[in-house]
């Protein structure tokens, strides 16, 4: 397991390298107002990105329990199909819809993203192959060489004026060519396909659905929340806290497939220990990191246009390390198929009180993610405990 996790964090470390590159480039060129757009744009690409991750999930369950069957892997390249298919209409057929109720200004923004959406199933499926056959390497290359395209296509079409339009041509080529690499590694194009009860797959859907939401509905919001300045001050804020809630995430690449094989045994308490004690020593490092050489770090990624950022991000950490405990939980509910109606009422409660709610400052936002993810966190580990008991452990 250590090599796994050495793979997919050296390609994590690789990754944001390049990305905070990529972001301390894009920020100063697009300015806080159009850089807050794009952050807003890529949120929206990133969401049906984890509606994607769904397929991802049960992916992985099922290649896992049955040994990384090909007729299985094509079984489930048809479903990517008919899902880029659906999202993509959606997207193209609803673009103004969107871009009005996101705050942006250019309905063809959203159709850039509609073709993202259209390929973002497929590497769920194909990356869920590796995963299933513990194949890290070239499942941590796929996202570097993906990563890689993006930065130089799209930094390249910036500085020739495109702007956001620029970035958005490189996210969809670079999707595309991490699709074709894909397909060409995984192979098994031709051959005769295992249908698998679809009751079952979307039984296995709804619980992993609202987990990838929890991710950046926070961002989602915060042009309808806050003015332009301050959507963009807090965008630069949480790149930064999603880097190490991505971080973790991509952890859970390593892990899940653990808690699926051990999800009757007494071995899933040890792997979620272990998962949860990187978690702290990771949060640990990184507030320090933050508290003595974050200022520095953040003024050459954004500059003093995005000081305040800086400012936040200390507590922005703290509120994303209860957001990634829930979301270890929900991912230990998934294995067991347990609390389905909990994150269902969890995701509902969180999307409704950034709508409704007065929420009118910064520290009043942050609050607000912090205890409702509080909240919810408390009610998950109760379920946990008691299903540990179980499994006499």
């Amino acid at each position: 397991m250590f090599k796994h996790l050495s793979y997919v964090s050296l390609a994590y470390v690789f990754i944001y390298i390049g990305g905070y590159i990529f972001h301390f480039i894009v920020s100063r060129k697009l300015g806080p107002i159009e850089y807050g757009k794009f952050i807003v744009l890529n949120s929206l690409l990133l969401t049906v990105g984890n509606v994607a991750g769904i397929l991802n999930t049960i992916s992985v369950k099922k290649l896992v329990e049955y040994k990384s069957n090909p007729d299985i892997l094509r079984y489930f390249r048809i479903i990517a199909l008919l899902l880029g298919i659906f999202f993509f209409s959606i997207g193209s057929l609803f673009a103004k819809n969107i871009a009005h109720f996101i705050n942006i200004n250019k309905s063809i923004y959203i159709l850039f993203i509609a073709i993202g959406w259209f390929f973002v199933f497929f590497l769920a499926v194909e990356r869920a192959y590796l995963q299933s056959q513990e194949k890290f390497s070239l499942y941590s290359f796929s996202i570097i060489f993906e990563l890689f395209f993006k930065f130089v296509i799209s930094i390249g079409l910036v500085y020739l004026g495109f702007k956001i339009h620029g970035i958005l041509i490189g996210v969809v080529i670079s999707l595309f060519l991490a699709f074709i690499f894909l397909i060409y590694q995984n192979d098994n194009i031709f051959g005769s396909i295992k249908a698998l009860p679809l009751k079952r797959l979307i039984f296995l859907a709804m619980y992993a659905s609202p987990v990838g939401f929890f991710v950046y509905i926070d961002d989602l919001f915060l042009r309808r929340i806050f003015d332009e300045h301050t959507a963009g001050i807090l965008a630069s804020t949480s790149i930064l806290g999603k880097a190490f809630l991505g971080f973790c995430l991509i952890l859970m690449s390593v892990f899940f497939p653990k808690f699926v094989e051990y999800k009757t045994s007494p071995k899933l308490l040890n792997f979620l220990i272990k998962y949860v004690s990187i978690v702290l020593i990771l949060f640990i490092l990184v507030e320090i990191f933050v508290v003595f050489w974050g200022k520095e770090l953040f003024l050459i990624l954004f500059g003093n246009k995005f000081i305040l950022g800086f400012e936040i991000l200390p507590y922005y950490l703290i509120a994303i390390l209860i957001l990634i405990f829930t979301i270890i939980l929900m991912n230990i509910f998934i294995a067991i198929e347990k609390g389905i109606y909990l994150i269902y009422i969890n995701l509902f409660v969180y999307f409704i009180g950034f709508l409704v709610l007065p929420i009118s400052s910064v520290k009043e936002f942050i609050t607000y993610i912090v205890l409702i993810n509080s909240v919810f966190l408390f009610i998950y580990t109760g379920i946990i405990v008691k299903f540990m008991k179980t499994l006499k452990i």
